[in-house]
C-alpha cells in the first residue's frame, strides 16, 4: 500500500491501476456449496442415462474451464455476458433431437454453474489482492499544482498525474471505443468530466469548484445561442471530440475552462 509521501512524488504521466470500487464480494458459502455438489450429481446422473463415461469427462471438465476462464474476467459485465454465452453454447448441442447422449445436458450444466461459481470467486479474490497491493486515488490536494486524471470503466478505476496531451486523446478515443466509460481531470478544487453518451458523441463539464460548483457545460455549437436568432450549428462527432481534447489539455496545464469554446449551464439529458 502506498503512502501519501509516495503519492506526492509520483511521476508525470504513468497511468496506475487503482483499486476496484466497489471490490466484488465472493460467492457465498451455500452457493459454493451447491456448486461443488452439483457437478458429482450431474455426473452421476448421466452415468444412470447411459452416456459414455468419456463423454462426461469431457463435456465435465469442458464447461467448468470455459465458464471459469470467462466469469473470471476483472470487467462484470463482459464476465457475466461471456459466462452465459459459453454456458448456452456448451448446454444447447446436448439436448439438440435424437442425441442418444441427451442425458449428458445435466453434467453439462451442473459444469457450466460450478465454473460460473469458480469465476466469481476467481474475480472477487482478484479484487481482494488489488485492494491490498495497490494504493488508494490521488487526493488532487496532496499534489497541489498538478493535474489527476482518472478513468472509470464500472469499477474498474485508472489514474495519471500531469497527463499529457497525447494521454488526454488516447482517454477521449477509448471513450469512443466504448473501453472507458468516464474521464475525470482534478486540479486543486476545479474539477472537469469528459463524458459520452449514446445522443452525444462527447461532452465536457467543468466546475471551479468541484465540490459547490456550479457546473459549467462545453456546448455543441460554434458559439453561444443567442435569444431570438437563429440556432448556431451543431457540430459533428469528430470536432467535439476535437474540442473535448482541447479543454482537457487547456484545464490539465491551468485548471480552468478554455476560452476557446462557447459556455453554458449544464443541459437536462
Amino acid at each position: 500500500m502506498g503512502s501519501a509521501p509516495d503519492r506526492h512524488q509520483q511521476p508525470a504521466d504513468v497511468l496506475r491501476r487503482l483499486p476496484p470500487s466497489p471490490p466484488l464480494a465472493p460467492p457465498s458459502v451455500d452457493r459454493r456449496v451447491l456448486a461443488v455438489a452439483a457437478l458429482p450429481i450431474g455426473v452421476a446422473a448421466s452415468l444412470f442415462g447411459g452416456v459414455t463415461p468419456g463423454l462426461v469427462a469431457f463435456w465435465a471438465v469442458v464447461a467448468v474451464l470455459a465458464v471459469a476462464v470467462a466469469g473470471s474476467r476483472p470487467f462484470r459485465p463482459d464476465a457475466v455476458r461471456l459466462s452465459v454465452t459459453v454456458g448456452v453454447v456448451l448446454v444447447v448441442p446436448t439436448v439438440a433431437p435424437g442425441l442418444p447422449e441427451a442425458w449428458n445436458v445435466l453434467t453439462t450444466s451442473a459444469g457450466v454453474f460450478c465454473g460460473a461459481t469458480l469465476g466469481a470467486w476467481l474475480r472477487a479474490r482478484a479484487d481482494a489482492r488489488a485492494v491490498r497491493e495497490l494504493a488508494p486515488p490521488t487526493e488532487p490536494g496532496d499534489v497541489p499544482g498538478r493535474t489527476v486524471l482518472g478513468l472509470e470503466k464500472g469499477r474498474l478505476r485508472w489514474e495519471a498525474v500531469d497527463p499529457s496531451p497525447g494521454t488526454l486523446e488516447k482517454a477521449v478515443r477509448r471513450q469512443r471505443d466504448q473501453r472507458v466509460f468516464v474521464v475525470e481531470l482534478r486540479r486543486g478544487q476545479a474539477g472537469m468530466f469528459l463524458l459520452r453518451e449514446r445522443a452525444t458523441a462527447s461532452f465536457v463539464l467543468q466546475a471551479d469548484d468541484a465540490a459547490a460548483g456550479p457546473w459549467l457545460e462545453a456546448l455543441d455549437t460554434a458559439t453561444v445561442p443567442v435569444e431570438g436568432e437563429p440556432y448556431p450549428r451543431l457540430l459533428g462527432a469528430r470536432e467535439l471530440r476535437r474540442r473535448s481534447v482541447a479543454a482537457a489539455v487547456h484545464f490539465a496545464r491551468t485548471g480552468e475552462r478554455t476560452p476557446e469554446l462557447p459556455w453554458g449551464p449544464v443541459r437536462p439529458r
